[in-house]
């Protein structure tokens, strides 16, 4: 299962990257053969734990959303 979060991480705010990583936690409880891509404006400042295997990806414009998206069984914003 392909599934893609959005949202504003990777910008210092540790409750937002808590959420994340919690978020990310139960999908792979869940799901352990999810593939997980997060679309963040800041990759250079999100903190993750590797051991969950997530692609991060720039946040895209408006149409950049619709076509990228079509492409994920899931979508959280």
């Amino acid at each position: 299962m392909k599934i893609a979060i959005i949202g504003y991480y990777g910008h210092n705010n540790l409750g937002d990257e808590l959420n994340l990583l919690e978020m990310i936690k139960l999908i792979k409880i869940q799901r352990p053969d999810a593939e997980i891509t997060v679309f963040s404006g800041g990759l250079g400042t999100l903190y993750y734990d590797v051991d969950y295997s997530i692609v991060l990806a720039d946040r895209l414009g408006l149409t950049g959303y619709r076509d990228a998206l079509s492409k994920y069984d899931l979508v959280i914003i």
